[in-house]
């Protein structure tokens, strides 16, 4: 991972230094807009998202019935889901609408805030909901002998989720910051589409890396602040047991507050059923999925495979952190500098590794596998490490007293305590690998192009039935991890009663 990176690096700085007037064509006022239209569509993209997550993510939490495991897990699947297919799903509902009422053009600035806004909902609803099951159930109750629902989500619940809401907002404002994919899809140039755009015209890694320069700085300080917040809350979550805030509090004395909660699951809802219901609705025949069966099985193998490695790295590198504050010191700022690094730099940097080290990697699935590892390992890496230190310690210390041998700790005590942080690495890593389309758009060898790409070309051409018999078979795949998830949740209920 730290070679395609670096050496792209190594290579910016060197071209940098060797070319000094094209740290002005950044500056160009050409550059600048697209700057300032990319940062703007990322703010509004974040602040309505963390807005309206927070009202949904309210809603969930005060349905009763809903155990937090469940509502958290359903969440992380719907997060897995890419942005092209709520894209697609949206245009699809559009054009039906069109066919009775006025007709409305879904392109331009509007329709790509609106589109990202629903494919970024979840993120901001997760967060939310790992605040409110860590609260305080007597800050909840002492509250509300002070006002109404209102008074206590603006004055208890928000100040106490505050730190997650802002790393939500972060998150979202930086996916959206260094991504192209779904502004260029409905006609809006953003920044790092110049990037791309200009490789493909002037193939020079180190202009490309200083082309990025703008999206790494602004991306690397608003994650920095980002990591701070989330290590704010990390303490909070610890113990997260009986004396904690659920969902079984209610607000029935508010009409404004129970308006915002039912808009809240009418959103959701739509959120989660309109795109599957389209696609299943739009989706024409087996003739397109049975003619993509090559792009099917090599979504398939390297999604696999960067599974099994990533969560293998991730596994490794949490818990170096864990153990050392000086590794914590060098592997956290690596990390942060690999996630904000936009898709397409990364593809340049994995085209240099593989002229370097031949055809074998760079002409087979594997490349494809590490431009999912390198762009989502941050992910998994700081879900295990979470995992690591919510652990008790002492069930380790136990583990290493008792058990015969190194071989037998890890595999009876150490690896079913961090089960859930694993499956969740490897599906996330097999989610996200599956559904990664600018890193992949520049590593795909000749014939070994996947279904993303094979989807996102499709969506230009306006092939409506077969787009969507394509990103249903890609939904379909992605929700493998979902399924595995409440396997094993109803696995381990079955086993308790």
């Amino acid at each position: 991972m730290l070679f395609p990176v670096g050496i792209l690096t190594i290579m910016g700085v060197g071209f940098g230094m060797e070319n000094p007037e094209v740290f002005r064509e950044i500056l160009s006022d050409r550059a600048l807009t697209l700057l300032t239209r990319t940062i703007t569509h990322a703010c509004l993209v974040a602040i309505s998202a963390t807005v309206m997550g927070l009202i949904c993510g309210l809603a969930v939490w005060n349905i009763k019935g809903i155990p937090a495991t469940w509502s958290l897990y359903t969440i992380l699947v719907l997060i897995l889901i890419p942005s092209y297919i709520h894209a697609q799903s949206w245009i699809f509902l559009v054009d039906r609408i069109n066919e009775t009422f006025t007709g409305y053009d879904f392109n331009g600035f509007y329709a790509s805030w609106f589109v990202l806004v629903m494919a970024y909902l979840p993120y901001v609803i997760g967060l939310t909901l790992i605040g409110l099951y860590s609260m305080d159930k007597e800050l909840i109750e002492n509250g509300k002998l002070y006002g109404g629902p209102l008074r206590v989500a603006a004055s208890t619940i928000i100040p106490q989720c505050y730190s997650l809401l802002v790393t939500a907002f972060n998150i979202v404002f930086i996916l959206n910051l260094v991504d192209y994919t779904i502004p260029s899809l409905f006609g809006i140039r953003v920044y790092p589409m110049q990037i791309y755009a200009r490789f493909s015209a002037e193939p020079n890694p180190g202009l490309a890396f200083i082309d990025s320069l703008p999206l790494l700085i602004i991306g690397g300080s608003i994650l920095y602040l980002t990591y701070k917040k989330a290590l704010s809350f990390s303490i909070d979550m610890h113990g997260w047991g009986d004396k904690r805030a659920g969902n079984d509090l209610e607000f029935s004395n508010s009409f404004m507050f129970n308006g915002l909660m039912i808009i809240g699951i009418v959103v959701l809802l739509f959120q989660i059923f309109v795109p599957v219901i389209n696609l299943v609705i739009e989706a024409d025949s087996m003739t397109a999925l049975i003619q993509s069966r090559t792009e099917l099985m090599h979504t398939l193998t390297a999604s696999f495979l960067a599974a099994i490695t990533g969560t293998i790295l991730a596994l490794g590198l949490s818990e170096a952190m864990v153990k050392s504050h000086a590794m914590r010191r060098i592997v956290s700022p690596v990390l942060m500098f690999t996630y904000i690094m936009p898709a397409p730099l990364i593809g340049i940097g994995l085209n240099i590794f593989g002229r370097i080290i031949g055809d074998a990697i760079s002409n087979s699935i594997v490349i494809i596998a590490l431009a999912g590892i390198i762009r989502f390992l941050p992910i998994a890496t700081a879900l295990m490490y979470v995992q690591y230190i919510a652990l008790d310690s002492s069930v380790l210390d136990a583990g290493r007293l008792f058990m015969s041998n190194y071989l037998e700790y890890q595999f009876k005590v150490k690896m079913p305590l961090l089960a859930g942080g694993l499956m969740g690495s490897a599906g996330i890593l097999f989610a996200l690998t599956a559904g990664e389309l600018g890193a992949t758009l520049m590593v795909a060898p000749p014939g070994k192009g996947t279904l993303t790409i094979k989807i996102f070309n499709y969506l230009h051409y306006g092939a409506s039935g077969t787009v969507a018999s394509l990103c249903l078979a890609l939904f379909v795949i992605i929700m493998i991890p979902g399924i595995g998830f409440a396997v094993r949740k109803l696995m381990g209920q079955s086993k308790t009663e």
